[in-house]
């Protein structure tokens, strides 16, 4: 498996922010099944009308802005400044 730095860009009414995390998974490609895994939320589906991830108990949407993977080398450092 390998490493990747992902930034989901969450929308919380009329504010956007940002939450970097690192995750280990084999297909990066699938955004729906990321988002599962880093939200904790198995109900999360995609709205047409806003284009993100919503689950039915909030009113925060969730979009993968960037994915990146991280070189073996690189790992230890990103976890020791907890990124």
């Amino acid at each position: 498996m390998k490493h990747y730095l992902i930034t989901i860009t969450i929308y919380d009414g009329d504010h956007e922010y940002w939450d970097k995390a690192i995750i280990r998974t084999e297909d990066i490609a699938n955004e729906h099944e990321v988002l599962k895994a880093w939200s904790g939320q198995q109900d999360l589906a995609y709205d047409e009308d806003l284009r993100v991830y919503t689950s039915p108990y909030t009113y925060r949407g969730f979009r993968m802005y960037t994915t990146q993977e991280i070189d073996e080398n690189d790992l230890a450092v990103l976890r020791k400044y907890h990124i």
